[in-house]
């Protein structure tokens, strides 16, 4: 019976390696893509998420929307920005 040592498990993985690497290679990109289709399948049936929907928890007081009026009526730059913001939500 012959007895395996280290240099020839690595010696024949080599061998097994180069022999076969194309069709590893193969498999590893097929295994890739299959994982992100599965993946794109799953995120694409996910419920919608509950944050989305308006929050009825957040308050504004009052004295700060007066503040933000204010702020908005006297100056130029203000009214821009909020105008901008209006338009664009990014």
């Amino acid at each position: 019976m012959k007895k395996l040592d280290y240099k020839s498990i690595i010696s024949r993985s080599k061998k097994y390696i180069i022999s076969h690497g194309l069709m590893l290679s193969g498999l590893v990109i097929i295994f890739c893509y299959a994982f992100l289709v599965i993946q794109i399948v799953v995120y694409r049936n996910a419920p919608a998420d509950k944050t989305m929907e308006p929050s009825k928890a957040v308050r504004i007081d009052k004295s700060t929307v007066d503040k933000l009026n204010n702020l908005q009526d006297n100056s130029v730059q203000v009214q821009a920005i909020f105008n901008d913001a209006r338009n664009n939500p990014f």
